[in-house]
């Protein structure tokens, strides 16, 4: 297992947020990692930094080249017929859509990667099994599979009402809501979507999505 935060925007505020990223990373981690992999891009306008309790588990799960990024955490089995599941996500990232790497993937996974075809794209398995999350801050989308580390990233305060009310009733949270205000889920059967370098990003619905929404009959 991996921890992670990617950052993607104006190249100033993400030289700012990679400054203090690992700091953060570090500690809001429940262990003492013992790899590490960070890296900003030339032009400043993405960046991330990774952890694991292991190099292997690091150069299994994280990788660069000079086609893009590619981050994938959790109990993943496969990508297609390929156990390297992260240098695979790199490669389709390059040449097919977020649909084509969804339906491919199998197991439990949170996926991330960065390339000139997709941009930045994120999301996590069918089930939810492994929650991801991202906040925009100062021109930046941020992306991490902690929601803590987002919100001390941003130097958030304001904790979600709403949410923790749903905690207290229901030992859970539904929807893209998290303990934040201003941290947000990517719900399963849906994905992130932003250009290189800009804020701007789109919560995309998989066309072959297993969990129906409130506007589906």
């Amino acid at each position: 297992m991996i921890n992670f935060i990617v950052m993607n925007g104006n190249s100033d505020s993400v030289k700012k947020l990679y400054k203090s990223a690992k700091d953060v990373l570090n500690s809001n981690i429940t262990f003492k990692p013992t790899s590490w992999n960070c890296k900003i891009s030339g032009s400043g306008t993405w960046a991330y930094v990774a952890c694991g309790d292991s190099e292997l588990e690091i150069l299994n799960r994280v990788i660069a080249k000079q086609s893009g990024i590619c981050l994938v955490n959790g109990p993943v089995l496969r990508m297609k017929d390929r156990n390297d599941v992260a240098e695979a996500g790199l490669e389709a990232s390059s040449s097919e859509s977020a649909e084509f790497i969804f339906e491919e993937t199998s197991g439990s996974y949170n996926f991330l990667s960065i390339t000139s075809k997709n941009g930045l794209i994120a999301f996590g398995d069918f089930s939810g099994t492994c929650p991801i999350y991202y906040t925009n801050y100062d021109g930046v989308t941020c992306v991490s599979n902690r929601a803590s580390s987002l919100n001390s990233l941003i130097g958030g305060d304001d904790y979600n009402k709403s949410s923790l009310s749903w905690l207290i009733g229901h030992s859970n949270i539904f929807g893209e809501e998290t303990p934040f205000k201003n941290v947000k889920s990517i719900t399963a059967g849906n994905y992130l979507k932003c250009p290189i370098g800009s804020s701007e990003y789109k919560i995309i619905k998989f066309s072959n999505q297993v969990w129906p929404s409130a506007d589906q009959s």
